[in-house]
């Protein structure tokens, strides 16, 4: 039988209204910290030191199953600079009842905590790490672990597989930060070719944390969705990084949407087109995992 998505389209118009929390809490403004918890989420600290608590917010599937699950962990974006961990609320609550568990994970910014896209990054390892070590608490399978991210987010989950090192000192490097699988939007790929105007952040060590520069045929599946029309990622990005992987014997699936730009899968409320179009195809990649069931 062959899968019905009319059930995505349905499940995106129950999602407004976290749609609307997201754009309220950009409203609130981008210095804010990050909320400590989530409503219907179950938070934990994974990372701490005497200034900072970073926390993952864990959505459960409302039927949970007695096997374990698979886990998806979304960075939200901001340039490095800024970001809300609403980001990707909408996704977290559609996929908790796709039967996954979803997990929003805080990072330190440049804006809150005067840090650059190398700590960022190894926080973003770190939480990774955090969830495959405590799998067996959170009915996590530690095989089955995506990563997810937009823009900056995007960066952070392509280098948590493709980028050695930036890993915490203190925590167990026994246990691997890298996912099993990537989905990503609109990810900043090709570092190098922006670090000028983003100095702050970048430094001058945009090459040693570039997915693009540092992809090895160690990658894993991944799932590319971006604006063809994106004037703060070029598309092009993308497709080099896609070709790169290709090339060197991985697996890649780039979707490139016309007179879309930067951020277009979840900006609007009820008059984005895009949402339920990159949701559906999500959707449909984490079935080829075997991760989710087809719906029917």
């Amino acid at each position: 039988m062959k899968p019905n998505y009319r059930n995505v389209k349905l499940a995106c118009m129950a999602l407004i209204s976290s749609m609307a929390i997201f754009h309220l809490n950009n409203a609130v403004g981008q210095l804010a910290p990050n909320p400590d918890f989530l409503s219907g989420a179950k938070s934990y600290t994974f990372k701490s030191d005497e200034s900072t608590s970073l926390r993952l917010h864990v959505f459960r599937s409302p039927n949970p199953s007695a096997s374990l699950q698979p886990a998806i962990v979304f960075f939200y974006g901001g340039g490095w600079r800024q970001g809300r961990i609403t980001h990707f609320l909408p996704h977290a609550e559609y996929l908790r009842n796709r039967g996954m568990v979803s997990i929003l994970a805080d990072y330190r910014v440049l804006n809150r905590h005067g840090t650059d896209a190398r700590i960022a990054l190894s926080d973003a390892k770190s939480a990774i790490r955090w969830i495959r070590e405590n799998a067996a608490v959170l009915g996590i399978d530690p095989s089955q672990i995506i990563a997810s991210g937009g823009s900056a987010g995007g960066h952070l989950a392509a280098a948590t597989s493709v980028v050695r090192g930036f890993d915490s000192p203190k925590e167990n490097l026994d246990v691997s930060s890298k996912p099993n699988a990537l989905a990503l939007f609109n990810p900043a790929l090709d570092l190098p070719s922006r670090a000028e105007a983003r100095r702050s952040v970048l430094g001058d060590f945009a090459l040693e944390i570039s997915p693009l520069q540092q992809l090895s045929d160690t990658s894993v599946p991944t799932l590319i969705q971006h604006g063809i029309d994106d004037r703060t990622v070029p598309f092009s990005d993308a497709q080099s990084y896609c070709q790169k992987l290709k090339l060197l014997g991985g697996e890649c699936t780039l979707f490139g949407y016309e007179e879309a730009d930067h951020g277009f899968f979840n900006k609007g409320v009820e008059d984005n087109r895009w949402f339920p179009i990159t949701l559906e195809r999500l959707d449909k990649f984490l079935v080829q995992l075997g991760y989710i069931d087809r719906l029917e």
